[in-house]
């Protein structure tokens, strides 16, 4: 998508460049330093830096990766997440022992535990907020606002797809008062005793935008047919139980395979 430029006097919403890597990296680390607590001891310099060589912010450009810019200062960064998107390899790979060496081994470890926390598997037919920040100095100016309204657009006009989605704290009511100016709605509710425990976070709202002509259905995922093949073990569903125990035959045991072979194309309900 071309530069999407806002109204208010050059604010410039566009595709990430590997130029501005360290400021995005700085923007994120001032947002979520309640998430980024294991590496609080290090000095500021070295923190962006862990952010990098750990691929959390990702050192090049891809499809819905996205910043805000004024006077040619990144002031907001969005990444978006979506079925069928491509995000490319790092220009540097950093492996788990050179960051262990360089970092420590127990920063290194609790920062993982918490980049898995933070993975979101994306339901079919949505585009998935995964993080949105503005720095801090720029809050207050609509930057979030707009950032918003661009990855709706994306959705609908170059995605083509029909809703948009994300999650927020609970205890994070200023944001969610945004997200429902601005057309989300409350779809659910997730709690977590273990983001209670890492983010003192207990509980999360799930939010979803639909855009006209969104239709709540059941979505087939590809090659569905093959799976109808596994109903034909269902008469001898007795004997399959028998693999386990040794006694079946080959015959079964191919049975069972198309079973397991019936689960994977079980169709998923777009949310």
């Amino acid at each position: 998508m071309e530069e999407f430029v806002e109204s208010f006097q050059g604010l410039v919403v566009r595709e990430f460049k590997e130029e501005d890597l360290n400021q995005v990296a700085d923007v994120l680390l001032n947002s979520f330093q309640s998430k980024f607590y294991p590496i609080k001891n290090f000095d500021k310099e070295k923190q962006i830096q862990f952010l990098i060589d750990s691929s959390f912010v990702s050192d090049h450009p891809f499809d819905g990766y996205i910043v805000a810019e004024y006077r040619q200062q990144v002031v907001g960064v969005m990444s978006l997440n979506y079925h069928g998107q491509k995000k490319g390899t790092p220009n540097k790979k950093t492996s788990l022992f050179e960051l262990i060496k360089n970092y420590g081994f127990i920063p290194v470890i609790k920062m993982y535990s918490i980049f898995s926390l933070l993975e979101e598997k994306v339901p079919l037919g949505q585009v998935y907020i995964e993080h949105i920040a503005v720095k801090e100095e720029a809050r207050g100016l609509s930057i979030g606002t707009t950032l918003l309204k661009y990855s709706l657009s994306y959705t609908k006009e170059t995605l083509h797809l029909p809703s948009t989605s994300l999650y927020v704290a609970s205890s994070n009511t200023r944001a969610k008062q945004l997200y429902e100016k601005l057309g989300f709605v409350t779809k659910g509710k997730r709690k977590s005793v273990i983001t209670k425990i890492a983010f003192h976070e207990k509980s999360w709202f799930y939010m979803r935008y639909d855009h006209d002509g969104y239709d709540e259905k059941i979505v087939m995922k590809k090659g569905w047919y093959l799976g109808f093949v596994g109903l034909l073990g269902v008469p001898y569903l007795h004997n399959l139980l028998l693999v386990f125990k040794g006694e079946g035959s080959l015959i079964t045991l191919l049975g069972l395979l198309w079973f397991l072979m019936f689960s994977m194309f079980i169709p998923e309900k777009r949310k």
